[in-house]
């Protein structure tokens, strides 16, 4: 056994594991899922070709009891590891059932308002959240520590295919789609699971799983509650969410999430304390740690855990040489985008107290201010017009160009000026990423999937947006064209293969993405999110 698996054992309290700045407790099932001998065992056996198998397997019995029986094994050959599992584990998501949201409209009124050609596309996509809703077996609630998944209180929609449970920023574009379908309680239900992770742990984790409780997600919960309210404008929501946002906000801004600079402005990363591979994705982060030390590979699961963070698994964005994902230094760069998502949670903060007419216990006007005098400062470029990245290592620009550079604008966080304006569209349109089948996550052939050629629904998203916040007819052109590639797009694939996919290849309109560490998925839940609202706004 690996040195940096030592020790680990069935245990509620895992301080250095969460880093919370506290003790969290959590559930005895960590001994199996989260790390220790039997994980371990069983991941490097290669029984399952995909790691995230074996950790979504709920045991038979208690946990204590299935450790018991896994160190009583007398060797731990192939067929004595299989007759194991058969005898102490269920199948990978059986505790996950499928439910149809009581709220699905299999003909919502936007349809009739969309070109004809349109049409029937348009209802296929709104009846995949038929398949993509999912609901709780009861005994999750009965026997909490023989799953690996979180209880939540209401039915969700997953992002389909692998991943079965709740993801925490899949979910903004997930609702955004419900609420174009006219999905309002739905969407309501997949806000109050991820308030109800906060009451739990402080903080919203990346999904719904014990494993993923050491690293969250880009913080884009107050954006799904904004976007929510927009429809419903329910004011006992926004009363039950305001006090748990600030608990996430004070998850991100207390602990080594936050950066200082020796100005004293601060700006935030991407960081997990985790040292070890992890669960879901065991023998590749494993198998890349080899002939490492026990100090670095200790450094590299940390980056790793810090790039699932992120969303942008993995992109050569995150590392030092392009095409080695073993220099992963994620913890080491301050995001563009992650900074952006920051200053529009606190914008939505401060609005939030507004409408309930409170006084905040932080002052989130001098928040934004002092965000946008440190994006100003590290990270805006004003000879290319854009905002880069920043590396901590060299206290230096990255000078590559991602659609994260452009996120600020969709944030407010820039001189909303027209003197500004052409200069920033035309650094985006002559950046080699709007392409014609989306815009692509960077211009790096690298084999990871959050590098070229793939396109992801977020990027198509918030780039629109952008644009659209510009505000200038060659902007709100721009925004249209990209918006109608990505419809195109999805429409012509879902013509060949009856599927959604979760990525898209930027450069031939239709064909699915390519790369990554698992098989490309299908389902999709913010593809089709981003599909239905483009679709909604610009397929008239």
């Amino acid at each position: 056994m690996n040195s940096w698996l030592i020790g680990y054992c069935v245990c509620v309290v895992l301080c250095c594991w969460v880093d919370l700045g506290a003790c969290l407790e959590v559930p005895v099932q960590c001994g199996v899922y989260c790390g220790g001998p039997l994980l371990e065992t069983i991941q490097r056996a290669g029984i399952f070709p995909d790691s995230k198998t074996f950790v979504d397997m709920p045991l038979k019995a208690d946990p204590e009891d299935v450790l018991k029986n896994f160190h009583s094994l007398s060797n731990h050959s192939l067929d004595t590891l299989l007759q194991f599992l058969r005898e102490n584990f269920l199948p990978a998501g059986s505790e996950i059932l499928p439910w149809t949201p009581t709220d699905f409209h299999p003909n919502p009124p936007f349809v009739e308002k969309l070109q004809p050609n349109y049409r029937q596309f348009a209802i296929d996509v709104n009846n995949m959240w038929q398949f993509l809703g999912k609901t709780l077996a009861p005994d999750v609630s009965i026997h909490p520590t023989r799953y690996s998944i979180i209880p939540q209180p209401k039915p969700f929609i997953v992002p389909g295919d692998r991943f079965h449970e709740f993801y925490y920023w899949d979910s903004y574009w997930i609702i955004s789609g419900l609420l174009v379908c006219d999905m309002q309680e739905t969407a309501l239900g997949i806000i109050q699971n991820a308030l109800a992770l906060i009451r739990s742990y402080g903080f919203v984790p990346n999904g719904a799983r014990i494993y993923y409780l050491n690293r969250s997600q880009p913080p884009l919960l107050s954006e799904m509650i904004r976007r929510y309210l927009q429809a419903d404008a329910n004011m006992d929501l926004l009363e039950e969410a305001l006090p748990l946002l600030l608990n996430e906000y004070n998850f991100w801004m207390d602990g080594d999430h936050a950066v200082t600079f020796p100005d004293g402005l601060v700006l935030n990363r991407f960081y997990s304390p985790n040292d070890q591979p992890r669960p879901e994705s065991f023998i590749e982060d494993y198998n890349h740690s080899l002939g490492m030390d026990e100090k670095a590979a200790k450094e590299f699961f940390g980056h790793i855990a810090a790039g699932a963070e992120s969303g942008e698994d993995f992109t050569s964005r995150w590392f030092r040489d392009a095409d080695d994902i073993r220099t992963i230094e994620t913890a080491q760069i301050i995001p563009v985008d992650l900074n952006s998502f920051m200053y529009k949670f606190e914008s939505n903060m401060r609005e939030f107290y507004r409408m309930l007419n409170r006084t905040s216990p932080i002052d989130f006007d001098g928040a934004m201010e002092k965000r946008r005098e440190a994006m100003d400062r590290y990270l805006w470029n004003e000879n290319a017009n854009q905002w880069y990245d920043y590396s901590l290592t060299n206290a230096t620009q990255i000078l590559k160009s991602y659609p994260s550079n452009w996120f600020p604008i969709w944030s407010g966080a820039y001189d909303n000026t027209n003197r500004l304006n052409d200069n920033l569209l035309e650094s985006l349109l002559s950046s080699g990423l709007v392409q014609q089948g989306g815009v692509q996550s960077t211009i790096s052939f690298s084999g990871q999937q959050w590098d070229s050629p793939n396109s992801w629904a977020p990027h198509q998203s918030l780039v629109v947006r952008s644009l659209q916040r510009l505000g200038t007819p060659k902007a709100l052109a721009a925004a249209e064209k990209v918006a109608k590639q990505w419809i195109d797009a999805t429409h012509i694939g879902y013509q060949k293969t009856k599927m959604m996919h979760e990525k898209y290849n930027a450069y031939v309109p239709g064909d699915a993405g390519t790369g990554g560490e698992y098989p490309p998925q299908v389902g999709f839940g913010w593809t089709n999110g981003v599909t239905l609202e483009f679709l909604e706004e610009f397929g008239v």
